[in-house]
This record gives C-alpha cells, structure tokens and sequence, in this order.
C-alpha cells in the first residue's frame, strides 16, 4: 500500500484495489433517480473542489460513484447542501477519525473545511458500501458540499 499525506490525515491505500471495485461497483451498483439525487449526479465533477477530485482520482475513487448522497437543505437560491461518502481500499495511518461515537447509535461527524462549500474527513468506520468492497479493508471518505440547482426540472420547495 501507498501512503499519502492529505491536510492532516496520513492514508495507505491500493489505488489499483479501490479502482478494480470501482469499475466492478459501477456494473453492479444502481444509483438513485430521486429529483434531488439527478441533480447532484447532472452537477457532476463541479461539486468537488478541483484538489479533491484529483485527490480522490489519486486514491483510485471514481468520483461518478459516491455509496452514498443524501440531500440535506437549500443553502441560498438555486443552491443546496448534500453529504455522502466513497469509500477506498487502505487505511487511516495518523490523523483523526472523522466520525466521534457520542452513544450507543449516535454519532458526529468532524469534517474539515476544503474549500468554500466543501468539508471532509476519513472514518475507519465503513457502512453501506459497493459489494465490490466486500471482504477489504476500508476507509470512508465523508463529505459535504454545496451544489447548484442544474436541473431543468424545478426546485422542490425546502
């Protein structure tokens, strides 16, 4: 595994491993067609800072497959706030873990700023990943980001 240094976290990962999943995961995998998800989908590679994107090519993540997208609010007009997730073969080596158990089933997540809109964090904490992930170690890439409303299709009220 290659380690890599990003902002305050160290990482080992299998670019090689996390990119055979992904291209497993995008013939397998369905994503979700609800309004707010084909936005985020139409919005494409513009709703991550370009460091990220090629920080995450560089991790072998297709950023076209996020596990996870989860709508959350509208931030200003035409402008919405979404989350998710990718995941990657490797591990955290240093650095903090992004999700803080606060109970039983009760979490925070500690995510940093990036860019403006833009904040993530790692978690050795892994949940509802690709099947192509099955039976690896995994890293979670949490994030969350603010997206335009790119859609020809008008914005749902709140």
């Amino acid at each position: 595994m290659k380690r890599i240094t990003f902002r305050r976290w160290e990482i080992a990962v299998d670019r090689e491993a996390t990119a055979r999943a992904y291209e497993r995961a995008g013939r397998e995998e369905e994503i979700c067609k609800c309004l707010y998800c084909r936005n985020y989908y139409a919005a494409g590679s513009g709703v991550y800072p370009e460091e990220v994107s090629e920080f995450y090519k560089g991790l072998g993540i297709d950023i076209q497959l996020p596990a996870e997208v989860m709508y959350s609010h509208p931030v200003a007009e035409h402008r919405h706030v979404y989350g998710g997730w990718f995941h990657f073969v490797g591990s955290i080596a240093s650095g903090p873990d992004a999700r803080n158990r606060l109970a039983k089933t009760v979490y925070s997540i500690d995510l940093e700023p990036i860019a403006y809109g833009f904040s993530m964090g790692f978690t050795a904490q892994p949940s509802l990943y690709f099947r192509a992930f099955f039976g690896v170690p995994l890293v979670q890439v949490e994030f969350v980001t603010e997206v335009d409303w790119v859609l020809d299709d008008p914005e749902p009220d709140g």
